[in-house]
């Protein structure tokens, strides 16, 4: 059965369930006290980028950053943060890795998305993609033929989610400084938003 643990910041049910896994391995396999083991457990904090609490802000508001890129990747880490704050509302951040991925996986991203309180697409970390080898690639996804520039693709793509597509990174603080108490802030990306987001809460302290 899958034991569930007073983590302070891991989230989610897998992460519960592979704790238990975990308990009830070393349990099985060595002398090590159960009350010890789970003690052990509730003061692991998690890892770097994977549902990282990041920051409160005066305000109240709540960030976490996840390394996330694909749509079951962060579905799964939007399910856990409503698990964990079911009475917040939560804003969700994300920036796009790689055109082809978003364009391959259009509308299971869309669907993933549609769970959070408010989106927010940010520019793309792109990686040296050419726009016209895609459309030729996916012809088949008629909606790209009257795109033009990977700027009009990431607005198209922020529209059919039902969210807002920002290209400054001061957009995206703008945003966070609204937010108060109840809210969560939820950034999923594999690119530099995080790195962006390191160096203003630096700057806050």
């Amino acid at each position: 059965p899958i034991q569930q643990f007073d983590f302070t910041y891991l989230l989610g049910t897998h992460n519960h369930l592979n704790a238990s896994l975990a308990l009830h391995s070393v349990s099985s396999f060595t002398d090590l006290a159960t009350d010890t083991c789970i003690k052990t457990l509730q003061a692991f904090e998690g890892i770097w980028r994977r549902g990282e609490h990041l920051h409160t802000t005066p305000a109240g508001t709540t960030i976490i950053t996840d390394y996330g890129h694909h749509p079951t990747a962060f579905a799964s880490t939007l399910a856990a943060v409503q698990q964990k704050y079911p009475d917040k509302n939560i804003t969700f951040v994300f920036q796009p890795h790689q055109a082809r991925r978003v364009i391959e996986f259009w509308y299971e991203f869309v669907a993933s998305l549609q769970w959070a309180d408010q989106i927010i697409i940010y520019k793309i970390y792109a990686a040296r993609e050419n726009l016209e080898q895609l459309k030729s690639d996916y012809n088949h996804r008629t909606q790209l033929q009257s795109i033009h520039s990977f700027p009009q693709l990431w607005e198209t793509f922020a529209n059919e989610a039902w969210g807002s597509y920002l290209t400054d990174f001061a957009q995206i603080i703008a945003h966070i400084e609204k937010k108060q108490a109840q809210d969560i802030v939820l950034v999923c990306s594999a690119g530099d938003i995080d790195w962006e987001l390191r160096q203003w809460i630096g700057k806050q302290k």
